[in-house]
């Protein structure tokens, strides 16, 4: 009896003994898993995400502004989350400058920023039955400041006599990781029979992003239009 007591012990023992291995190497498995998720290339999902989009989107450290606020912590994203998470952002980002260049491009029937005739003054001008005077307006496009300055004609209908400059002020943040705006580019036309000028911008963007952790870059356009008969 008291050996069937101690086989009985014995293979108990031995039935514990495997399952706690089988436990333990069932959580190793599992942390393992979980390591993995966490350990992935940030710049090919960038990568990635650019190529979908057709945007020139980066992400970078931001070990510069670790003493000016809280760093989230980008390991804290599995790769899935973050994936999504930049995937919803770039997204918006190539949606808002598509809309932008296409409403220059359906405004003035051209595509912006490429070779263009430079808007000059308007041809068989009676100035004896005209009144020419100075135009200069300025306006927010995206939050940039945006000046025209040229000259604007008034005979049965006021419109562009000539428009010499677009010059717009990059905007720059004051608070370490906010949103820095800076131009590019400026393409102009003059449309609607010279009473309006059409304005597309490129800019350049960067802005500490919180929920990725990252410091976040990518390329966008604004649009507006400034009236000849508001000068």
């Amino acid at each position: 009896m008291k050996k069937l007591g101690m086989f009985f012990l014995t293979g108990l023992l031995l039935m514990t003994n495997s399952f706690l291995a089988f436990a333990q190497t069932t959580d190793k498995a599992i942390s393992m898993e979980q390591n993995n998720e966490y350990d992935y290339c940030i710049q090919e999902i960038v990568d990635e995400i650019n190529q979908k989009y057709d945007i020139d989107l980066q992400v970078s450290e931001p070990a510069q502004f670790r003493n000016a606020f809280t760093v989230t912590d980008t390991k804290k994203l599995t790769k899935e989350e973050f994936s999504a998470i930049l995937n919803e952002k770039a997204a918006q980002i190539a949606e808002h400058r598509d809309a932008a260049r296409k409403q220059f491009e359906e405004r003035t029937g051209r595509v912006p920023f490429e070779e263009n005739e430079k808007v000059g003054e308007l041809n068989n001008v009676d100035s004896t039955r005209s009144t020419i005077k100075n135009y200069s307006k300025t306006k927010k496009i995206e939050y940039i400041p945006v000046t025209v300055t040229g000259k604007v004609i008034t005979d049965s209908y006021t419109r562009f006599y000539n428009v010499s400059s677009v010059t717009a002020e990059d905007v720059i943040s004051i608070l370490p990781g906010g949103m820095n705006r800076r131009v590019t580019d400026i393409d102009k036309d003059l449309i609607d029979s010279g009473r309006t000028c059409a304005v597309v911008l490129d800019i350049f963007i960067d802005y500490y992003d919180a929920q990725l952790g990252q410091i976040v870059t990518y390329n966008d356009s604004g649009y507006g239009e400034f009236y000849a008969s508001e000068g």
